[in-house]
């Protein structure tokens, strides 16, 4: 079982045990000193409650109670028998303490700056107690001094904090950016959009939804992908709502590449016709599959995407890294002899220690007409976040996403910085314009603080990269696309030259005279605007939660869907896969 510093329950009774004054010896009596029914070996046996030491049956003592016990030298909390009455004593007791407490939080809570309120799991009731995730209550995300928390008020173990941010101003640069209102809906709602088996709401679409197609050593059944996938088509029909279609394949057996490519060409002539498809791949399998004289990836709407594991330093990993980035580089040059082909780079790394990304930015760059997309994705281990859970150190536990994007920013090898970071959701301005050139009626709407970055531009070849905050004004150009995008959508036939003109309007007037020149030069016709388009590249922090920071408000606006069992199963947010 569990067990939990003392620490963690200021308010918790100790329990007695044999030897103290209060603890009767086994001869004191026959009968339990509650029913006054004779003990009977293995028929009725003995038992102490460890509350008032006094001997009784089983029937008289059905329930536990946490109470500080002498564990390893310690003192712990566990769960022991009591006697029916110092049970009912104990939790009228707890009840007194309980409320003291909230009203105590309450009180602390003014003083604070909140955010939002939302609802959360307390992570010692969903992992020592073993409560499902369904057993959520009421949080709120605080401003402190130096932090932004997520606080749960739980009745029994009391005040939890989970460090989301160590930047309260940087939290606000990317949360504030659009002028939404970031407070949930009634809880009721919120309930239902969290739990339910598919989002209810054209508001709520995913951008991604994200299918296995090898797993555990094996390829997942053709059937159950497909009952999956009709599933959600009929929640998503194609003429409704736009998904990009990602197939995670893992590390697939090389002898199976051609059944793997067979299996994907099924699945995209039944699935992913009218939908851009993304296949998710090792390096050196990826290659392999590029190799195949009718590789998949020669399909138009299909885009390789590259996931790869970064080590902390010092770890195994990291010194594999030197062997791995080299891989990917070769895979990227074998890419651009397919024609049109984009790909992406989903990189994951350790939250606690993130690596150097000195050389991964290096290869960012240099592959600048293949990768068009940059995803980091900061990750803690499941396994040490339990750890630190059982000694009570989970606050002193938390991701740092600041401190990964100012190592992105310090790696980029240009002029960039914190200050150029944007929420992805900004991009909802352009919802109305992709639809009116039909490019599709994407939904682009995650929680801001979930998924931020920024898009580097290349005016032309003399040119480093620019983040585009550098170039445009962004709150000007954010408020002027969402008023295009309302007057578009009534237009039969949209004009490209009024999008060239917002744009024009919105350069900065500080930037330096060869780069204002340049980027007038591209914005002065749609084939020079489509170019410099083509020259972007997107880098895209993916800010996840765990067990220790689940945010029901964050995670009812799902940006990516997996399944969350077999068919029939549902599906749930990516960003939470231990929900």
């Amino acid at each position: 079982s569990a067990f939990m510093s003392a620490e963690a329950f200021p308010a918790q009774l100790r329990a007695l045990k044999f030897g103290d004054a209060l603890w009767l010896p086994d001869a004191s009596t026959n009968a339990c000193m509650r029913c006054d029914k004779p003990f009977v070996m293995f028929a009725r046996r003995r038992h102490h409650c460890r509350a008032c030491g006094i001997i009784i049956c089983h029937q008289c003592s059905p329930r536990t109670v946490e109470m500080l016990v002498e564990y390893a030298r310690k003192e712990v909390v566990r769960a022991v028998r009591v006697c029916e009455k110092c049970e009912n004593r104990i939790a009228k007791r707890n009840k007194v303490n309980d409320v003291d407490n909230i009203k105590t939080l309450d009180k602390k809570m003014t003083k604070d700056s909140v955010y939002y309120d939302t609802l959360t799991v307390c992570p010692y009731c969903a992992v020592v107690d073993r409560k499902p995730f369904s057993n959520m209550m009421a949080a709120k995300v605080v401003k402190k001094a130096d932090s932004v928390q997520l606080v749960v008020r739980c009745k029994k173990y009391g005040e939890r904090k989970t460090v989301i941010s160590t930047s309260p101003d940087f939290y606000e640069q990317i949360t504030g950016f659009t002028g939404e209102d970031l407070n949930m809906p009634p809880v009721k709602d919120l309930k239902d959009k969290v739990f339910s088996q598919l989002p209810l709401s054209s508001q709520q679409t995913p951008f991604i939804v994200e299918v296995p197609i090898y797993e555990r050593g094996d390829f997942v059944r053709v059937s159950r992908i497909e009952r999956q996938l009709m599933e959600f088509d009929k929640a998503y029909p194609s003429a409704t709502a736009s998904v990009v279609l990602q197939l995670t394949c893992g590390l697939v057996p090389k002898q199976s590449l051609s059944k793997l490519n067979r299996f994907l060409k099924r699945l995209v002539a039944d699935f992913g016709k009218d939908r851009t498809v993304v296949i998710s791949m090792p390096a050196e399998r990826l290659e392999d599959l590029c190799r195949l004289k009718d590789s998949i990836l020669l399909l138009s709407n299909v885009f390789p995407s590259v996931k790869h594991f970064l080590g902390s330093p010092g770890s195994v990993s990291e010194e594999k890294n030197s062997n791995s980035l080299p891989e990917i580089s070769r895979l990227l040059s074998v890419l651009k002899s397919i024609e049109g082909v984009h790909a992406v780079l989903d990189i994951i790394v350790d939250a606690r220690q993130c690596p150097s990304l000195t050389d991964l930015m290096a290869l960012f760059r240099k592959h600048s007409k293949v990768v068009k997309v940059l995803t980091i994705t900061p990750s803690r281990s499941p396994a040490e976040l339990y750890r630190k859970l059982l000694e009570s150190e989970l606050e002193k536990e938390y991701a740092n996403p600041e401190e990964i994007t100012k190592k992105l920013c310090r790696a980029s090898g240009i002029d960039l910085g914190l200050e150029d970071m944007l929420p992805l959701s900004a991009a909802k301005c352009l919802e109305p314009i992709l639809e009116a050139f039909n490019y599709g009626k994407y939904t682009l709407r995650p929680f801001p603080f979930s998924e931020f970055g920024t898009c580097l531009v290349t005016l032309s070849e003399k040119f480093d990269p620019v983040p585009i905050t550098r170039l445009f004004k962004t709150r000007a150009l954010f408020g002027k696309l969402n008023e295009y995008g309302k007057a578009i959508s009534k237009e039969k036939s949209p004009n490209l030259g009024k999008l060239l003109n917002i744009l024009k309007s919105c350069i900065k007037p500080n930037i330096s005279s060869s780069h204002s020149t340049e980027l007038n030069q591209r914005l002065s016709s749609p084939t020079e605007f489509l170019n410099l388009l083509k020259r972007c590249q997107l880098i895209i922090i993916r800010n996840q939660m765990d067990f220790a920071s689940i945010d029901a408000v964050r995670r009812a606006r799902s940006f990516c869907l997996i399944p969350a069992g077999g068919p029939g199963k549902g599906w749930v947010d990516s960003g939470t896969r231990c929900f």
